[in-house]
């Protein structure tokens, strides 16, 4: 009789610690499912680490968080490969070879698109102590950018990244201390 009282008693605790486990489980998926509403796509997967470390099914975990199949699977992967809570890698971009790079940089040098200004004071520092002398571009960069694929047509750069690319001493036309003439009225070539 006493043996199936303890048992008794043991069974009901047992049933009551179960219960709060559920209960504490239910909160912890609410949070989850309120979270991920708002968030990227890369903080989802990330946050998805946490029901897939509970070994719950791909299937059940695409309905109770209203996620994509690929999303869990990703989560999935990542808590396998990473473990709990571990961010998702960033993709890199596509990347230019430094040979372009350097090819684009000596384009802008070159004496047919751009000179070197003749003040002495016509300079810009690089880094530490490293004097360049300024060049001025003679055209529009969508102009030299349609000069350089006429002369490398099977290179493939776009026009944002090729201006990118301009090096800090190759200043355009109309960028303070680029004038070489004085344009006032005095000075200025009349047309009759």
């Amino acid at each position: 009789m006493f043996l199936k009282l303890i048992c008794q008693r043991k069974k009901n605790d047992v049933e009551k610690s179960v219960i709060k486990k559920s209960e504490d489980l239910d909160k912890l998926v609410d949070i989850i499912k309120n979270e991920l509403s708002g968030t990227s796509r890369r903080k989802q997967i990330q946050m998805l680490t946490i029901p897939a470390s509970l070994m719950l099914s791909r299937r059940k975990m695409k309905e109770t968080f209203n996620v994509s199949d690929y999303s869990v699977r990703k989560a999935q992967k990542l808590f396998k490969d990473q473990g709990f809570l571990a961010e998702p890698a960033r993709r890199n971009g596509k990347q230019l070879s430094p040979d372009i790079i350097e090819l684009v940089k000596k384009f802008y040098q070159l004496d047919e698109q751009s000179r070197i200004l003749p003040g002495m004071k016509d300079v810009v520092s690089i880094g530490k102590k490293v004097d360049e002398r300024k060049r001025l571009i003679l055209c529009n960069l969508s102009e030299l950018y349609s000069s350089f694929k006429l002369e490398y047509p099977n290179l493939k750069i776009g026009l944002s990244k090729f201006c990118s690319l301009r090096p800090k001493w190759c200043v355009l036309a109309g960028a303070s201390g680029t004038h070489l003439v004085c344009v006032c009225t005095i000075h200025q070539n009349l047309f009759y």
